[in-house]
């Protein structure tokens, strides 16, 4: 049984509103400057979909779904590739099922985050993909005795992903991402959280 409460929506719609009030500056400003620097290049917004896997024992996969917004620098980094700042709002859409060492359903768990990463991408039409950052979890775990334990936590995170760029302006992804679990909490799996995902980013 399902017992707890998605919130992908006032997160999509948030992001969206984000987006529309950053357009119009992005549009109309002849130049991005970062820290009073100079920084030109493009923003990016992309989907991700994908499968959580958590490393506690009876904690079977949930699926989840990203929304990314990010900057792509121009300026060429290590071997002609680039960089990129891309923060992500992930939320679980379908929970995992906990059972028992028995197999009997024991609960459902959710795993809800806001990352911030440093990206970057190597050239070529088909690209790999590599980030590190920083992630704020909202872990989400309801059983008959704790019917809804919840914390939040602050860790390092990284990913890796293969890509494949459509035209100019789009591109489609899969990624790995795993977060580093400096703040274990074995109670809850908290940072045995696992997330594969296939993705869709476009630049403009």
């Amino acid at each position: 049984m399902k017992t707890l409460v998605k919130n992908l929506a006032p997160r999509a719609v948030a992001s969206a509103v984000a987006v529309a009030l950053l357009s119009p500056t992005v549009v109309q400003a002849e130049k991005t400057t970062w820290f009073g620097e100079e920084a030109s290049g493009t923003w990016m917004a992309g989907l991700k979909y994908g499968r959580q896997a958590n490393g506690n024992e009876g904690y079977g996969e949930a699926t989840a779904s990203t929304i990314m917004l990010g900057y792509m620098f121009d300026r060429p980094v290590y071997r002609d590739g680039s960089a990129a700042l891309e923060l992500e709002f992930t939320n679980t859409v379908d929970n995992g099922d906990i059972t028992d060492p028995a197999g009997n359903p024991n609960g459902v768990w959710a795993n809800d985050s806001t990352s911030l990463f440093f990206a970057y991408r190597t050239p070529g039409t088909v690209y790999f993909k590599a980030k590190a950052g920083v992630t704020v979890a909202d872990r989400y775990v309801s059983r008959p005795s704790h019917p809804r334990f919840h914390d939040q936590e602050l860790d390092l995170i990284w990913g890796a992903g293969l890509g494949v760029h459509l035209g100019e302006r789009a591109n489609l992804e899969v990624e790995y991402t795993v977060p580093l679990g400096v703040n274990n909490q074995e109670s809850l799996g908290a940072n045995d959280t696992t997330y594969l995902t296939g993705g869709f980013n476009l630049n403009f």
